[in-house]
């Protein structure tokens, strides 16, 4: 059996590593984020891209096959 102060002591290590185990989670979760954010980013630019060479490829259809 645990004395009352050996119980406190576990109870705060215990609080302490549930506190270093959500932060871990919390850190992941905003790395996850982040992650999706560039990829969103980067999918934009490339449909940006997209319609731009596609907007060249008709011209340059236009004005070869006038």
């Amino acid at each position: 059996m645990l004395h009352r102060r050996e119980e406190h002591g576990l109870l705060v290590v215990v609080g302490v590593l549930a506190h270093e185990a959500l932060a871990v989670v919390v850190y992941k979760e905003e790395r996850a984020v982040e992650s999706a954010e560039g990829l969103r980013m980067r999918a934009q630019e490339t449909v940006g891209r997209n319609y731009d060479l596609a907007r060249l490829h008709r011209e340059f259809v236009r004005s070869a096959y006038p």
